[in-house]
């Protein structure tokens, strides 16, 4: 890990994970189909363990938001077809 990547870890702002390689592009390529972008290696990373922590509490019943999105966002997500979320109001302009 960088050093600053590092330095978050030991901070407790992030949570290094390792995965393997074959399963994280099995992940980026599922985002591409879905999402209709391509992701960088690097953030095919992230898909891979968001996609496992989904799964995860899927089997258990958990629900989980990230932090940031629960702290500035109160509203809803908009159904945007089969497999889409649109997140529509303007505190955080993004498509999860």
């Amino acid at each position: 890990m960088s050093p600053s990547v590092s330095a978050l870890v030991n901070h407790g702002d992030i949570e290094a994970r390792a995965v393997k390689q074959l399963e994280t592009f099995a992940a980026a390529v599922q985002f591409s189909k879905a999402e209709g972008i391509i992701p960088a290696p690097e953030s095919a990373h992230a898909i891979r363990v968001a996609i496992d922590e989904a799964l995860q509490c899927k089997l258990t019943g958990e629900k989980k938001v990230t932090p940031a999105l629960a702290r500035r966002c109160k509203c809803r997500l908009q159904p945007v077809g089969p497999r889409a979320l649109r997140h529509t109001c303007t505190c955080v302009p993004v498509q999860v």
